[in-house]
């Protein structure tokens, strides 16, 4: 925790994402890159507490 950076969690950030969405996707299509990423670290973390 003391070498990880916090999250930029303002409100402006949060009222830009409701308002547009992910950068890069077009409105109401999903973010196909991020939906990887996700599945990609679902994926990591189930095996890690596999073992």
């Amino acid at each position: 925790m003391r070498t990880t950076a916090p999250a930029d969690r303002s409100q402006e950030r949060w009222r830009r994402l409701l308002r547009f969405g992910r950068p890069g996707t077009a409105v109401g299509e999903p973010d196909s890159a991020y939906h990887r990423a996700v599945a990609r670290d679902l994926r990591e973390a189930s095996k890690r507490s596999a073992a």
